[in-house]
């Protein structure tokens, strides 16, 4: 995969389902093809699966239980190449040059995987987006949990 011993860079950006599937992936690939160095970018240090952040929402779950330190995912014995973490946000792309500007410095790539996620896409209705709660993360299901609770504790 390297050509002239020169490490070929895998960059993923994002480690939410697609970006920390890719890294895992990458894990397994990288301990047969030393020419091949991938590092993990994600502006958290943790991951959480989407499908179960209901139950924190619900409160049958405390959020630390469906959290895991992407350090500790991506040191998982069943994979032997190495996967770099960098906790960053990222502030750019610039493709020409195959740069990332994080807001800790720049990362170089030969291969780039944007995995970023979404928002929620309100279609210009001010008032939907002012009275509504989101539900695509940890905190948002922990501010419904507690704005369910505050209606509930007034009745």
């Amino acid at each position: 995969m390297a050509v002239g011993g020169d490490k070929k860079r895998v960059l993923i950006l994002g480690a939410g389902a697609a970006g920390l599937g890719v890294a895992l992936e990458l894990k397994k690939a990288t301990a047969g093809a030393p020419g091949l160095e991938a590092t993990l970018v994600d502006q958290r240090n943790y991951h959480h699966p989407l499908p179960f952040i209901w139950h924190v929402l619900s409160g049958s779950v405390e959020p630390s239980h469906i959290s895991f330190p992407l350090h500790a995912l991506l040191r998982r014995r069943s994979a032997a190449g190495p996967v770099k973490f960098r906790q960053s946000r990222v502030q750019g792309i610039d493709v020409e040059k195959k740069v990332v500007s994080t807001d800790d410095g720049e990362l170089d790539w030969d291969y780039l995987v944007v995995a970023l996620g979404s928002t929620t896409n309100f279609f210009g209705m001010a008032d939907v987006e002012e009275n509504s709660l989101s539900f695509k993360s940890l905190r948002d299901a922990v501010n419904i949990h507690n704005h369910i609770l505050g209606i509930a504790g007034t009745k």
